[in-house]
């Protein structure tokens, strides 16, 4: 069974003129990519139900942020160090799941990475050495 020609240029017109009437995100002023470059997160941060966390404003912005980063590069779940406390987190849904008290000890796992959230309005400047003391330097003893 052939097609018609004809008939088939028309409809690739048809498809062409309907895809040019739809606005993607970005022209249609949603201003989500200008939040990007601003270092806005796309995506808030909240706190799953049940948990025991207050955040403030910037906290959350920051990160969103560092949540956006994380998942550009696979990170489905991370500990979060923010502000010298240690949160468990899921990057995709960007939920504080609850709170990892390093001091306590014991093994955490099941997580991707960790994301250590930089001070506001500054880069972190806190060295590797104190970020694994606040682990409990259990990485360092079991060769990790």
């Amino acid at each position: 069974m052939s097609t018609d020609p004809l008939a088939m240029l028309s409809a690739a017109g048809r498809i062409a003129r309907s895809a040019a009437r739809v606005p993607d995100r970005a022209s249609a002023g949603s201003g989500d990519f200008a939040k990007v470059l601003a270092g806005e997160g796309a995506i808030p941060v909240r706190v799953a139900p049940g948990v025991d966390v207050s955040l403030g404003r910037d906290q959350l912005a920051r990160l969103a942020v560092e949540a956006d980063k994380a998942e550009a590069r696979g990170v489905g779940r991370a500990l979060v160090l923010l502000d010298g406390r240690v949160f468990s987190f899921d990057v995709a849904t960007r939920t504080i799941t609850g709170t990892v008290d390093p001091a306590a000890g014991g093994i955490e796992a099941g997580y991707d990475a960790v994301i250590a959230v930089p001070a506001g309005g500054a880069p972190e400047t806190s060295p590797p050495g104190a970020l694994l003391r606040k682990l409990g330097g259990a990485a360092l003893r079991r060769g990790v």
